[in-house]
């Protein structure tokens, strides 16, 4: 298994799930499982302005009670607002598309690579975002990153709203295949030192 999720305990959940963000959306294939847990409101980020216009197709399918529910937001997530990234994007339909590039290793065993295509993209912290559209921190229960070897970066730039969360799930990796890539135990500490206990085993 290349790569995995942390997924970490923080607070006890509560009888109402509230706020779900998932940032790394692609084009959604989570949305109808996060639709049954009846969270009152999903947050969807996408970095990609392209996969993004899919997604937010998919969303547009869903019945008007849903859509309700579901708020998309197209940004690349890091750990500063206004830095620039080429966002380099990859030939397995953007899925692997990362600021970083792949290493020679994630070329071999994930038989993806970069397109040679890129994006000049402008980055926003997670809390920028949150507070920009009035989510307050304490309404804030699960959060995903799955962004392609910037999880630490993106975790860096949640800001308060690391500390509300119930639950956070986190891709990470323990070998380099993206380069110069924050690794599994970067973000392993610093959800440790932001008071998490993983309960999922990290092969």
């Amino acid at each position: 298994m290349i790569f995995t999720e942390i997924v970490r305990s923080h607070l006890p959940f509560p009888d109402e799930l509230n706020v779900l963000v998932h940032i790394g959306a692609h084009d959604g294939g989570e949305i109808e499982e996060y639709l049954s847990f009846d969270f009152k409101k999903i947050i969807l980020i996408e970095a990609d302005p392209n996969i993004f216009l899919r997604l937010r197709a998919k969303v547009d399918k869903l019945n008007k009670v849903d859509q309700a529910k579901i708020l998309l937001v197209q940004s690349l997530v890091a750990d500063q607002d206004g830095e620039s990234y080429k966002f380099n994007i990859f030939s397995n339909d953007g899925a692997s598309s990362s600021i970083y590039n792949s290493t020679e290793l994630k070329r071999k065993v994930c038989q993806v690579e970069e397109t040679g295509k890129t994006l000049n993209l402008s980055s926003s912290r997670l809390d920028t975002i949150l507070s920009l559209y009035k989510i307050p921190a304490k309404d804030i229960t699960v959060i995903v990153f799955d962004i392609q070897g910037a999880e630490f970066k993106g975790l860096l730039g949640t800001g308060k709203y690391l500390q509300h969360a119930c639950l956070v799930e986190v891709e990470v990796s323990r070998y380099e295949y993206y380069k110069d890539a924050p690794l599994y135990q970067h973000i392993e500490t610093l959800l440790k030192s932001s008071g998490y206990k993983r309960v999922t085993p990290i092969p």
